[in-house]
Protein backbone atom coordinates (compact mmCIF):
# COMPACT_ATOMS: atom_id res chain seq x y z
CA UNK A 1 0.00 0.00 0.00
CA UNK A 2 1.80 2.99 -0.94
CA UNK A 3 -0.08 5.53 0.84
CA UNK A 4 1.21 3.87 4.42
CA UNK A 5 4.80 3.39 3.05
CA UNK A 6 5.31 6.90 1.68
CA UNK A 7 5.16 6.04 -2.44
CA UNK A 8 2.79 7.56 -4.21
CA UNK A 9 2.02 8.19 -8.20
CA UNK A 10 3.94 9.92 -10.11
CA UNK A 11 0.87 13.12 -9.61
CA UNK A 12 1.19 12.98 -5.85
CA UNK A 13 3.04 15.83 -5.47
CA UNK A 14 0.99 17.84 -7.67
CA UNK A 15 -2.03 17.35 -5.58
CA UNK A 16 -0.63 16.98 -2.22
CA UNK A 17 -2.45 18.81 0.43
CA UNK A 18 -0.44 18.90 3.47
CA UNK A 19 3.69 19.82 2.52
CA UNK A 20 6.21 16.98 3.41
CA UNK A 21 9.36 16.17 2.22
CA UNK A 22 9.78 12.83 -0.31
CA UNK A 23 9.11 9.36 1.28
CA UNK A 24 7.93 10.48 4.64
CA UNK A 25 5.46 8.63 6.16
CA UNK A 26 1.78 9.92 6.46
CA UNK A 27 -0.07 9.38 9.31
CA UNK A 28 -3.16 11.11 11.28
CA UNK A 29 -6.72 11.43 10.54
CA UNK A 30 -6.49 15.07 9.93
CA UNK A 31 -3.82 14.68 7.31
CA UNK A 32 -5.57 11.90 5.53
CA UNK A 33 -9.14 13.93 5.42
CA UNK A 34 -7.32 16.80 3.58
CA UNK A 35 -5.24 15.24 1.49
CA UNK A 36 -8.69 12.98 -0.03
CA UNK A 37 -10.93 16.48 0.11
CA UNK A 38 -7.57 17.97 -2.35
CA UNK A 39 -8.35 14.56 -4.76
CA UNK A 40 -11.84 15.41 -4.73
CA UNK A 41 -11.25 19.13 -5.38
CA UNK A 42 -8.57 18.25 -8.49
CA UNK A 43 -10.74 15.48 -9.90
CA UNK A 44 -13.99 17.04 -9.75
CA UNK A 45 -13.10 20.57 -10.05
CA UNK A 46 -12.93 23.66 -7.72
CA UNK A 47 -17.08 23.59 -7.04
CA UNK A 48 -16.73 19.96 -5.74
CA UNK A 49 -18.53 19.20 -2.33
CA UNK A 50 -16.51 15.90 -0.54
CA UNK A 51 -19.23 13.92 0.97
CA UNK A 52 -17.42 12.10 3.50
CA UNK A 53 -18.67 9.56 6.94
CA UNK A 54 -16.72 10.24 9.98
CA UNK A 55 -17.47 7.22 12.35
CA UNK A 56 -16.92 7.69 16.36
CA UNK A 57 -15.19 5.01 18.73
CA UNK A 58 -16.66 3.94 21.98
CA UNK A 59 -13.32 5.30 23.57
CA UNK A 60 -14.50 8.31 23.19
CA UNK A 61 -17.23 7.96 25.35
CA UNK A 62 -15.48 7.63 29.01
CA UNK A 63 -17.03 3.76 29.27
CA UNK A 64 -15.17 0.97 30.31
CA UNK A 65 -16.78 -2.78 30.13
CA UNK A 66 -18.35 -3.09 33.63
CA UNK A 67 -17.44 0.09 34.80
CA UNK A 68 -20.49 2.51 35.64
CA UNK A 69 -19.34 5.23 33.12
CA UNK A 70 -19.90 8.82 32.90
CA UNK A 71 -21.84 7.83 30.06
CA UNK A 72 -22.84 4.03 29.66
CA UNK A 73 -23.53 2.03 26.80
CA UNK A 74 -26.31 2.83 24.91
CA UNK A 75 -24.19 6.12 24.76
CA UNK A 76 -26.01 9.44 24.97
CA UNK A 77 -24.55 11.64 21.94
CA UNK A 78 -26.08 14.84 23.96
CA UNK A 79 -24.17 14.24 26.59
CA UNK A 80 -20.65 16.07 26.72
CA UNK A 81 -17.44 14.61 25.84
CA UNK A 82 -14.74 15.34 28.24
CA UNK A 83 -12.83 11.92 29.77
CA UNK A 84 -12.50 9.58 27.22
CA UNK A 85 -11.51 6.21 28.13
CA UNK A 86 -7.97 5.51 26.62
CA UNK A 87 -5.02 7.32 24.82
CA UNK A 88 -6.53 6.21 21.53
CA UNK A 89 -10.24 7.46 23.09
CA UNK A 90 -7.98 10.92 23.25
CA UNK A 91 -6.99 10.84 20.30
CA UNK A 92 -9.97 10.14 18.53
CA UNK A 93 -11.69 13.38 20.57
CA UNK A 94 -9.35 15.50 19.39
CA UNK A 95 -9.97 14.54 15.46
CA UNK A 96 -14.18 14.75 16.16
CA UNK A 97 -13.51 18.59 17.59
CA UNK A 98 -11.12 19.34 14.99
CA UNK A 99 -13.66 17.53 12.34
Amino acid sequence: DPYHRGGGNENEKDISAVPRVSGDIRAGMMESLLEQMAKVQQEQGEDAVPHFLYASSYEVYNYLNGSDGVNPSPFDEALPLTTPSSIRGAGKLIDELIA
